[in-house]
């Protein structure tokens, strides 16, 4: 290990991996609470224009694919605005095409071999300057500070973005802003594990972190702890075995998340993989929900938790009722106040009444709403249909 130090290039690159992996996993934990894992591999095909395009004109890569990934990343939320059905295209198309781009200008660029452009793809150890260090710190100081300041706000609207705006948050700023986060993430680490696959350091230890955590912060302190030990490993091990060091700290995050035991169980965070694992804290709002009639919110919840004594953070209140949605085994809806609430209901279909005073809930069947909505989808041509249809008003007892 000292002889490795003995090099000025790796006590460079040293530095620049340890500032990757303290910062991917920090920014990657909200991307994986918002479902936008993939929006890091997005942003690496983007940045590689800025690369090639550096190339091309002769500028300094850094600023050129910073400047670029940044623009890319308020063209990829307004396209998300802009269209949920031609958004996934869209952006498809600028994905694909940020690739396409950078290797189209790099091969423009005279006197540039591929070897140059690879450097940036998969990472190399000999890249990184005294002068990009700098810029490295200064920019991943800027995304300490953000996520110091706004955390909060960014957690919220990762969590549930139409939570986030009831409480005054702006969630489309907040989400441009996660994605610039994230443009950045991706320039710090092209120098060490390169555009293609920084997104991974990104993602993995996060999804590692979830298998033993219980709580947002948590995952978020493990996954910074696997990224780090991941990203300076990995950069030795690609010393000793002459290889591309984004391979090497890839290799070692990947293999950091299938060895742990209970990585075939799926993270306690994600919204998708049924069967629901029981925990205690699930057990706990499942109980709670079971001797409640009325919808209530995530917050109306946690707080008859408290009431009876169980000590389970609104995080994980939150993150209970979405699985628990998510496995059927819940009932949500919007209230007039654009809140989410929650609700045991029974396994058949049906619909509710429910009171916007005391909230109140009647489970109701609506057969004349049934063979009506199939009529008009029948008439229109539409198949295999599906509707929601709530009825507010106040009940007997409040419009007293």
């Amino acid at each position: 290990m000292s002889a490795l130090l003995d090099f000025d290039f790796m006590r460079r690159a040293l530095v620049a991996a340890a500032l990757v992996g303290l910062i991917a996993p920090l920014i990657g934990v909200f991307l994986v609470q918002r479902r936008l894992a993939l929006l890091g591999d997005g942003m690496g095909h983007v940045a590689l224009t800025g690369v090639g395009l550096a190339f091309l004109l002769g500028t300094a890569p850094i600023p050129t694919a910073m400047a670029t990934a940044v623009i890319g990343a308020f063209l990829i939320e307004f396209i998300r605005y802009r269209s949920r059905t031609a958004g996934d295209v869209a952006l498809a198309l600028l994905f694909y095409g940020g690739i396409a781009g950078g290797v189209m200008f790099a091969s423009l660029a005279p006197g540039r071999a591929s070897s140059s452009l690879n450097a940036y793809l998969f990472g190399s150890l000999s890249t990184v300057a005294e002068g990009d260090l700098l810029a490295l710190g200064v920019l991943c100081l800027a995304v300490v500070g953000v996520v110091a300041v706004l955390g909060r706000e960014l957690f919220a609207v990762s969590l549930d973005p139409d939570v986030a705006a009831v409480q005054g948050i702006r969630v489309r700023t907040m989400s441009t802003l996660m994605a610039v986060l994230a443009a950045i993430v991706v320039v710090v680490g092209m120098r060490v594990v390169g555009l293609l696959l920084v997104s991974a350091i990104m993602i993995v230890p996060v999804a590692a972190a979830q298998q033993v955590t219980r709580s947002f912060r948590a995952t978020a302190t493990l996954a910074i702890v696997l990224g780090l030990v991941a990203s300076v490993t990995g950069l030795v091990g690609s010393f000793y075995v002459d290889r591309a060091p984004g391979i090497t700290v890839i290799c070692r995050t990947g293999g950091r998340r299938c060895t742990h035991p209970s990585a075939s169980q799926g993270g306690h965070m994600s919204r998708d993989t049924p069967p629901v694992r029981q925990t205690r804290q699930r057990t706990a709002v499942k109980a709670l929900l079971d001797d409640l009639d009325e919808f209530r919110s995530a917050q109306q919840l946690h707080d008859l938790l408290r009431e009876h004594g169980e000590s389970i953070g609104l995080t994980t209140v939150y993150r209970s009722l979405q699985a628990l949605a998510d496995a059927g085994e819940v009932d949500q809806l919007v209230n007039d106040d654009g809140e989410t609430a929650y609700r045991r209901c029974s396994d058949h279909h049906h619909h509710h009444l429910v009171c916007r005073s005391c909230g109140t809930t009647v489970e109701i069947a609506g057969p004349a709403v049934e063979s009506w909505a199939d009529r008009v989808a029948a008439e229109n041509g539409f198949t295999d249909v599906s509707h929601t249809f709530e009825i507010f008003g106040l009940c007997s007892n409040c419009k007293e």
